[in-house]
């Protein structure tokens, strides 16, 4: 190619240039904010002047009109929805600026607003607004609708250079977390059998290989999409496949049966050990970290969350000696893990199959799906398997005081497959340590919280301890 035919380079996409409505939107936006500042010099206090407010009040809510206006048109991505320009999101727009309008009309003549009949429900109007609002949102989630392409011939695609007609470019990765943001709710609805929704990894030999997985808690598929479509922030839809994974059964958590951690008083309701921590604030503290619900006998309880109080921190035993108490919890959506607080003259040393990891963590990624191999140490309990997903949202454990979701979640199994993995931990278990080896250093990647038929839970504890503690 010629110097003379080559396309000359552009400072900016397409998608990112300036429109002529939006600049028209600009000048009307000058235009009303001139007209709000001129009708405020033709505006006085007092009764006398009564009739010089009557005629700068129109200006003044003609003028807010026109400013909204101009802002509708500078700023288009506000009145648009997931398909589009929404019609809901215009319908509260030009309400809020009609309501706005006659309270500027109004409010410009009088001294308060008693005199417009707002007293005291003035703040009914404002409810009035949001609740539009909140109706709009809600409409709009429904339009979230998966696009059943199972005997179509479209295929999962990924928008390039060459095939989208703009300079962006969108990963499959991109794609599946906008796929589950859209579609998650109303999957939901039509198929009550998934139990969770999640981007991830389909096949790692290639670049990019990302689908949105739907975990059933039967072996029911029928009707499942195989492709998603997601709406992009360009505007183009794009389809991602699904994988189902089948026959999850209920997921529970792993207490009780014979280990190493337990209240004194109470024997039966027992985990394990994850990890060793030392305060960040007091050199001589020791602590064991064990799974939270140990410490609510099984229970799903929210309630304190943070350095117990004195009351709290009854005695925890070892092996069945007491040797320690309850210190620091944390039981929520996303964390079930609990600091036990260890006696004077214990040591690190003390306990046997304690893994020492130096305040290393290890953070699960993309490329760790069905090629990492990780480490589950449970008393004297040793079990392999490989990283399968993470990140996944709202997975119900079951707990003993009811069924919650859960978030964060990493799930690994004994195969590289999810599709034939199985759990490879038991009753017990909670609070064990899952780690990995890099460089022949030993990394936390998490602490057991239970499993189901297909997966071992394990959460991610570096955000919970590291502002606190650092483990041993």
């Amino acid at each position: 190619m010629s110097l003379s035919t080559r396309p000359k380079a552009r400072l900016v996409n397409e998608k990112n240039k300036v429109t002529i409505l939006q600049r028209i939107g600009v000048v009307i936006i000058i235009a009303g904010l001139l007209g709000l500042i001129t009708s405020l010099f033709f505006h006085s206090d007092g009764a006398e002047n009564h009739h010089q407010n009557a005629v700068s009040a129109p200006i003044a809510a003609i003028s807010f009109f026109i400013t909204m206006l101009g802002v509708a048109f500078a700023f288009p991505t506000m009145l648009r929805g997931k398909e589009g320009i929404s019609t809901m999101r215009i319908v509260v727009f030009m309400m809020a600026n009609v309501i706005c309008m006659l309270l500027i009309k109004c409010g410009w003549q009088v001294e308060s607003l008693e005199q417009i009949g707002l007293d005291e429900w003035w703040m009914g109007v404002i409810a009035f607004v949001f609740g539009a609002k909140a109706t709009q949102s809600y409409f709009e989630s429904k339009l979230a609708v998966p696009h059943d392409t199972k005997n179509g011939n479209s295929t999962p695609v990924v928008n390039t250079p060459e095939n989208s007609g703009t300079d962006d470019t969108y990963t499959q990765a991109e794609v599946a977390r906008f796929a589950v943001a859209q579609n998650e709710q109303n999957l939901r609805i039509q198929f009550p059998n998934i139990v969770s929704v999640s981007d991830t990894v389909a096949d790692l030999s290639k670049p990019d290989s990302h689908v949105v997985a739907l975990y059933l808690k039967d072996d029911n598929a029928a009707r499942i999409p195989a492709q998603l479509e997601a709406k992009m922030p360009d505007g183009s839809v794009q389809n991602i496949a699904t994988e189902v994974i089948k026959g999850g059964g209920t997921a529970v958590i792993h207490l009780s049966q014979e280990d190493t951690v337990a209240e004194v008083g109470f024997p039966l309701d027992i985990g394990s050990i994850c990890c060793a921590v030392k305060s960040k604030r007091k050199p001589d503290f020791l602590g064991i970290v064990t799974a939270g619900h140990v410490y609510t006998k099984g229970s799903f309880l929210t309630n304190n969350n943070t350095f117990l109080d004195a009351s709290l921190q009854l005695k925890v035993a070892f092996n069945g000696i007491t040797q320690g108490k309850w210190f620091y919890k944390q039981l929520l959506d996303n964390q079930d893990l609990i600091v036990v607080q260890m006696d004077r003259g214990i040591t690190a040393d003390s306990f046997e199959k304690l893994i020492r990891f130096n305040d290393q963590y290890y953070c699960v990624s993309d490329a760790d799906i069905s090629n990492t191999e990780v480490t589950i140490q449970a008393g004297n309990r040793q079990y392999q398997a490989y990283i399968l997903d993470y990140g996944v949202k709202k997975y119900p454990i079951r707990y003993g005081n009811g069924t919650f979701e859960k978030n964060d979640l990493i799930l690994i199994g004994n195969s590289r497959n999810r599709q034939n993995a199985k759990p490879v931990s038991q009753p017990g278990d909670s609070g064990a340590c899952v780690y990995v080896e890099v460089g022949g250093q030993k990394q936390l990647v998490g602490i057991l919280l239970g499993s189901d038929v297909n997966f071992t839970f394990v959460l991610p504890v570096k955000d919970t301890l590291s502002p606190n503690f650092k483990i041993v």
